[in-house]
């Protein structure tokens, strides 16, 4: 038995200067004044120091405060129990590696991740290879998502935008591994299916808006709209109907990659380049409009 005299918030500013620095390396379970903690919530403090609950065993769910801005290396080591997470860091720096992260050793046995609402940054590698995670929600504070955010996520099946579609499209996805999407196929706007995408006020759609997004049926874009970025709607076979307004002035690379479904699209006469495998693996398409305003086509761009 390790029992502490004091709060979480103390306890995880101690300084352990190694693993077995830590008594419940032995114990396997920490008592906060002789109760088993059992559900951390660190409400004060902003940081949690290297090997703050090594090996403790006893803990079933995290809660991440506001204040924190770092977690120690190994700081939840060997917690086999912890399957629930909530993080409310509002703007953690990115992990340099997934490895890095502080849950990635115990990542099978997380199965509930949750950000509040004052999360503006999902940082990099934070979800990575949580392959029992089903579901998960972003809230509207959301601005930005880190490299390989949700990467090997291959369990989730509902991905819940609490916003609006035109804040979605204006999220900067740093890669296809940071759009949970990608692995769960769909989009859902408070907790509605997406299959209708009408963009009405955004001034662009960020690089992997969309990515495998195959619940898509039909795509609006409003005059607001100047570009389309990278990837955006890649492997949205479902889509059939894709509306560009003369606003736009760019396609970019991959934009819709593989939209099996398309079967015509007109380009308005505001588009001046259509970027490398713009419409790569559109099988589909039979008819296609590119106006005389166009002065560069990428590479590859109507391949296969």
């Amino acid at each position: 038995k390790v029992n502490y005299l004091g709060n979480v918030d103390k306890w995880v500013e101690i300084d352990f200067e190694y693993s077995d620095s830590n008594p419940t390396y032995y114990a396997k379970d920490l008592y906060i004044n002789n109760e088993l903690l059992t559900d951390v919530k660190i409400t004060t403090a902003d940081s949690i120091k290297n090997y703050a609950f090594y090996n403790c065993q006893s803990i079933k769910s995290v809660e991440i405060g506001n204040n924190v801005t770092t977690i120690g290396y190994l700081a939840f080591r060997y917690c086999s129990s912890l399957t629930s997470v909530i993080w409310n860091a509002k703007n953690y720096k990115d992990f340099e590696d997934y490895d890095e992260t502080p849950f990635y050793n115990i990542r099978s046995s997380i199965t509930s991740f949750t950000f509040g609402n004052e999360v503006e940054h999902i940082p990099a590698y934070l979800c990575y290879g949580m392959s029992k995670l089903t579901e998960i929600t972003i809230p509207n504070s959301v601005t930005s998502i880190g490299y390989y955010a949700f990467e090997d996520c291959s369990g989730l099946t509902k991905v819940n935008y609490l916003g609006t579609v035109d804040k979605w499209v204006e999220i900067d996805f740093e890669g296809a591994g940071s759009n949970p999407t990608n692995y769960a196929k769909d989009l859902y706007i408070n907790n509605e299916l997406l299959t209708e995408v009408k963009i009405t006020t955004a001034d662009s759609i960020k690089n992997y808006a969309f990515y495998n997004c195959q619940s898509i049926k039909s795509v609006e874009i409003g005059k607001s709209v100047t570009s389309i970025g990278e990837h955006a709607f890649v492997d949205c076979s479902g889509l059939t109907s894709v509306t560009i307004p003369n606003s736009v002035t760019s396609i970019g690379e991959h934009a819709f990659t593989r939209c099996s479904g398309l079967t015509s699209v007109t380009i308005p006469n505001s588009v001046t380049s259509i970027g490398n495998f713009a419409f790569d693996g559109c099988s589909r398409l039979t008819s296609v409009i590119i106006p005389n305003s166009v002065t560069s086509i990428g590479f590859a761009s109507f391949v296969d």
